[in-house]
């Protein structure tokens, strides 16, 4: 984006609104758009994709008059290209609504790191700790966003976060998260999977939810690699003479790769899932579904977590990123390398993207005799 002029009108709510919409279509340029989308004509075409257009979308906000249509257009892109879009929109209209209400705000100028701090406190004090913070990181962006691109007389900066005198004021939001466990240790682990098979739940198809609580003990994918696998991702395979199923994931940052499973270890959930979706005539092109036969939203999946964590006697405060640290913790506890941990869960660091590719046949092999002690 170039540079644009600070204050481009005599009126605070559209100065204000203006450079939000600048933010937002930024953020339009460069997010990545969600499953069955393409930002690719052709290959939208081809594939028979849904097309994002980037440029059209960019276009509708920044021709949004008020602070509703704009408000209408965010929603829109969310429902039609870009789920994540609301992470940025949201909380900026809603601090958008807020500021114009303040007596003393006449010039976009006049918000300084107290205003904000004063409203993160205000206004959210029934939030979560993790809505709080993504709200205040969202606002500070916008607000650095204006500092990287506006021109002003003065070299007017916002620079929120830091009081008049230069000096760092303390964040509305805890910036360090509450100490809490995390993970399962070794023998919680395994009780855990041991927990698993006796657990009843109401699914009509009662294989799916064990199936996909044990591949997720067993290959520490994330809740959104994990909710994303299709059918077409998932496969059977033979390597030295072991079956596998192997699973096609579309990994964080674009990071995509095969995960293993060794095939004895959910065999009859696999198998018996075949036959529910056969004499069923299942519709659905998710491998893992609720019992709509829908893709699982992301609060669903915790739930579902939580409730087999509970049969399990475990009352830690637990997620699925929780039973993937603990997967790393039993192979690290069994002697298994951290640079091999680290190419089985894929992880996206600088460090481990050198030594990146498909999960190693060795890696996975070396995992096999301790999975099979479970």
């Amino acid at each position: 984006m170039k540079k644009e002029q600070l204050e481009q009108s005599n009126n605070f709510s559209q100065d204000l609104l203006l450079w939000i919409k600048y933010f937002l279509q930024d953020k339009v340029e460069h997010q990545k758009v969600q499953d069955g989308y393409s930002d690719d004509k052709k290959k939208a075409k081809e594939q028979k994709l849904k097309y994002f257009d980037r440029k059209l979308w960019q276009l509708k906000i920044m021709s949004a008059s008020t602070h509703d249509k704009l408000n209408d257009v965010t929603k829109s892109i969310k429902t039609n290209g870009i789920k994540a879009h609301g992470t940025f929109s949201v909380p900026l209209l809603k601090l958008h609504q807020y500021l114009i209400t303040v007596k003393k705000l006449k010039s976009i100028r006049d918000i300084d790191t107290n205003i904000i701090n004063t409203y993160i406190e205000l206004k959210f004090t029934d939030y979560s700790e993790w809505t709080r913070k993504n709200y205040y990181t969202q606002i500070r962006s916008l607000f650095s966003f204006m500092d990287k691109y506006s021109i002003d007389d003065d070299n007017f900066i916002f620079d929120i976060g830091i009081t008049p005198v230069g000096k760092r004021a303390k964040s509305p939001v805890k910036s360090v998260p509450s100490k809490s466990v995390k993970y399962l240790e070794p023998d919680e682990f395994v009780d855990f999977i041991a927990s698993i098979r006796t657990y009843k739940n109401n699914h009509p198809n009662r294989a799916q939810p064990t199936l996909l609580m044990k591949i997720e003990s067993f290959t520490g994918l994330r809740a959104l690699e994990l909710r994303s696998v299709k059918n077409d991702d998932v496969s059977t395979k033979t390597i030295d003479g072991e079956k596998y199923l192997q699973m096609y994931i579309k990994g964080k940052n674009d990071i995509d790769g095969y995960v293993f499973v060794f095939y004895d270890l959910i065999e009859k959930e696999y198998e018996l899932d075949l036959v529910y979706r056969k004499e069923h005539k299942v519709k659905t092109k998710y491998f893992f579904y609720t019992r709509g036969f829908k893709e699982y939203a992301e609060k669903s999946l915790y739930d579902l977590i939580k409730r087999y964590l509970r049969h399990a006697g475990i009352t830690k405060p637990m997620d699925s990123h929780g039973l993937r640290r603990s997967y790393a913790t039993y192979l690290l506890a069994k002697g298994v390398s951290r640079e091999k941990i680290s190419k089985l869960l894929r992880h996206t660091d600088k460090e481990s993207l050198d030594f990146y590719a498909f999960a190693s046949e060795k890696s996975f092999k070396q995992v096999k005799n301790i999975l099979n002690s479970l």
